[in-house]
């Protein structure tokens, strides 16, 4: 994104993590030996597999970077939107594979207005990780250089492909890399976008009023339509068999998008506040929506570790009110800085067992984010494909109570 809002959501970490007070002390010499990489240690060694044990689809995946030109009701800034998409592709007979290959360097320099330096890259990605104890900066070029799935230049595969679509919130194709291209080699489209200039500004932007704040949704939700139209639209996009995904603040977009458009078959939220812990909105607003309105499935994968004020966290009320009804995935092992690829994945993948109070380290990061993405999925083709698949597959190796499920069936169904 631009380099002003990466900075902001990391002071927002920063915040986060001094007042959660529960995780282990950075000062702490032990915690800051447990991660100091050695000569062979996984972040000094060969390109680590950056998707852990998720295992592709049947599709190559390809991705490219649009802009599109807006040209919003009332002359609303911005006026233009870089839109990254992840697709199955086809695999050419001929290709130059290295040349076309993406790596997460890539995907860092996809975000930003100018080149940056490799220095800059590897300080975002340890502030991304939110800075585990005695892990260096230095240490993770091969983790920047790392050949992911998507390759550039490649053509969509034959036919129309389900959409899932990103809500507004930031740094999409790098702190969901792995998610974006594990869809995609599934068969979907996965699409995201972000204002090129004049981004709508969040609550902890400035002193902003609740009409700031409202106007702010507002001109996110637009955002949306505008991308939803643009997407649709292609050929190989199929806008009957659409969802939208949401991570962390982008909830209040997503349920909004979804609110206006019925062809929405699934909003999805990752640790997001999809149906309540609104900072746009306020519980009035939450009480006053028509539930009519919810005309798709919804679904909310939760952290299990308690809020900073202690108190633990509980699923929202609104999901049991949602007409075609909803689904309820906890993780009780995992924080909030695990349903990321930064914070998630990449502690398993580099054998990193002290992690920032934001986030857990080690196994139970890998097999957590690799357990995200794999009911992200189970609930996409669910309700987006139509598939039959059972949800204790989605749950297959996981630890008994690693994953827990709370389905709330459509309205007039029986569970």
């Amino acid at each position: 994104m631009r380099r002003t809002t990466r900075l902001c959501r990391i002071a927002i970490l920063g915040l986060a993590l001094a007042v959660a007070a529960c995780g282990p002390n950075a000062s702490d010499e032990s915690a800051q030996n447990e991660n100091r990489p050695a000569a062979d240690s996984p972040a000094t060694a060969a390109p680590p597999a950056l998707h852990g044990h998720l295992q592709p689809g049947d599709h190559a995946v390809g991705f490219r970077q649009e802009t599109l030109d807006l040209s919003l009701p009332g002359g609303v800034t911005p006026t233009a939107l870089d839109v990254y998409l992840w697709f199955p592709a086809v695999e050419p007979a001929h290709s130059d594979r290295e040349a076309q290959t993406v790596t997460l360097a890539d995907y860092y320099r996809a975000q930003e207005t100018t080149e940056p330096d490799a220095a800059e890259l590897r300080e975002w990605l340890l502030a991304d990780m939110t800075s585990p104890p005695g892990l260096v900066a230095a240490s993770l070029e091969p983790v920047l250089d790392a050949p992911m799935w998507a390759r550039r230049d490649l053509e969509p595969a034959t036919g129309k492909h389900p959409l899932a679509l990103w809500s507004y919130r930031d740094s999409v194709p790098t702190m969901q890399a792995v998610l974006n291209e594990f869809l995609a080699s599934h068969g979907y489209v996965v699409a995201f976008a972000w204002p090129v200039d004049s981004a709508p500004p969040l609550p902890w932007q400035g002193d902003l009023t609740r009409a700031d704040k409202l106007r702010s949704l507002e001109v996110q939700i637009e955002l949306l339509e505008a991308t939803l139209d643009s997407l649709v639209a292609r050929p190989w996009v199929d806008g009957d068999n659409t969802a939208v995904l949401a991570w962390s603040y982008g909830g209040e977009s997503a349920t909004g998008l979804q609110r206006r458009h019925s062809e929405v078959r699934l909003a999805l939220g990752i640790d997001a506040v999809l149906a309540g812990g609104w900072i746009f909105q306020n519980e009035d607003d939450l009480a006053a929506i028509d539930r009519d309105q919810l005309t798709a499935t919804y679904a909310l994968l939760k952290n299990g570790r308690p809020r900073i004020d202690g108190e633990p966290g509980a699923e929202p009320p609104l999901l049991a009110e949602v007409p075609a009804g909803a689904w309820y995935v906890r993780f009780p092992e995992l924080s909030h800085g695990n349903f990321n690829f930064p914070g998630g994945m990449l502690p398993g993948v580099l054998d990193l067992a002290e992690v920032s109070s934001w986030a857990v380290g080690g196994e139970t990061a890998r097999l957590g984010y690799e357990l995200v993405c794999r009911h992200v999925l189970g609930l996409l083709d669910l309700h987006v494909r139509g598939s039959r698949a059972e949800p204790s597959a989605w749950s297959a190796g996981a630890p008994d109570g690693f994953v827990e499920i709370v389905r709330h069936p459509p309205h007039g169904e029986l569970d």
